[in-house]
């Protein structure tokens, strides 16, 4: 019933889990937001990929801490494009040290990242 409703354009949020997404045919999603870095790239790639179905251009925002970096930078070393990572400061977050060989917003410990994909 959720599903029918999201596909009628009916209801405009849908909450799903990575084993229901697998099962969701949609052509028109504008957004993904991904409240975790999957653990394996592909992951990220399958979910992702909802947004830019049909040629429709979409965006993708994936919540991650500072523990999870590692996992975003193999989605990067996959995908071949760097997650832009924007710091917020309202999570309670410690900010991270600016360095000399990286900016402070790749290393940012509550952050968010996207792309658009067509």
């Amino acid at each position: 019933a959720a599903l029918s409703s999201f596909k009628a354009g009916k209801t405009r949020v849908l909450v799903a889990t990575d084993v229901a997404a697998r099962g969701i045919d949609i052509d028109a999603v504008s957004h993904v937001i991904n409240y975790d870095v999957p653990v394996a790239p592909e992951d990220y790639v399958h979910r992702i990929g909802r947004t830019g179905r049909a040629g429709n251009l979409g965006k993708a925002i994936t919540l991650f801490t500072l523990a999870e970096e590692h996992s975003l930078r193999a989605i990067e070393k996959l995908t071949g494009q760097q997650v832009e990572r924007v710091f917020l400061p309202d999570f309670g977050g410690i900010k991270p040290v600016e360095s000399a060989s990286k900016p402070a917003a790749s290393r940012s410990f509550r952050s968010f990242g996207g792309r658009r994909r067509r």
